[in-house]
């Protein structure tokens, strides 16, 4: 897979990790883990995938 210039990302254990800290999908999902997010540590890639 190709990496997408316009999604930057260092989780080298998600299989769409082109290893160069960008994403290869096209798109990603962003979910939040409280109501009201307030901080970074309240949001997550819901698009990540396992390499395993």
């Amino acid at each position: 897979m190709l990496k997408n210039n316009n999604i930057l990302c260092n989780v080298v254990e998600c299989k769409f990790n082109d290893k160069n800290q960008y994403c290869t999908l096209d798109k990603i999902k962003i979910t939040k883990h409280d109501a009201i997010v307030k901080n970074i540590e309240s949001t997550d890639c819901a698009s990540f995938q396992s390499m395993k």
